[in-house]
């Protein structure tokens, strides 16, 4: 047996693993490890404290509320201009309609500091 029998032989086990492994375990999320992901199960995990300009801006606009919920669900977190070195770690996530800035300050006190763009009213 030479080289490329040995080889197509690994392949045809590996792929036949692979398709055993996804019927046994046809509902389990295979990226959930990513940094992204873990990130936004971290924000939904844990009570979400808010700061006094984001209250101020949700007793503005009563229907802020289901945007932000919709942005912690569907958001995508940016790591490039997100703060991850320092304490408390500062995190931007985006969905399409807006922007959320989150600080965490240790792995259960998660804090959103700012909601970009802001209803207009007078919010300091």
């Amino acid at each position: 047996m030479n080289f490329w029998q040995r080889l197509l032989r690994y392949f045809i086990g590996v792929t036949i693993g692979c398709v055993v492994v996804f019927m046994i375990f046809p509902t389990r999320d295979w990226l959930s490890w990513t940094p992204s992901k873990a990130l936004m199960r971290q924000i939904n995990q844990f009570p979400l404290q808010l700061s006094d300009p984001v209250k101020c801006q949700l007793k503005c606009d009563r229907a802020l509320s289901a945007h932000i919920t919709r942005a912690q669900v569907f958001g995508k977190p940016d790591f490039s201009r997100s703060e991850t070195k320092n304490l408390p770690k500062r995190y931007i996530v985006n969905d399409d309609r807006m922007e959320l800035t989150y600080t965490i300050q240790s792995d259960s006190v998660i804090t959103l500091v700012a909601l970009t763009p802001s209803p207009l009213c007078a919010c300091p």
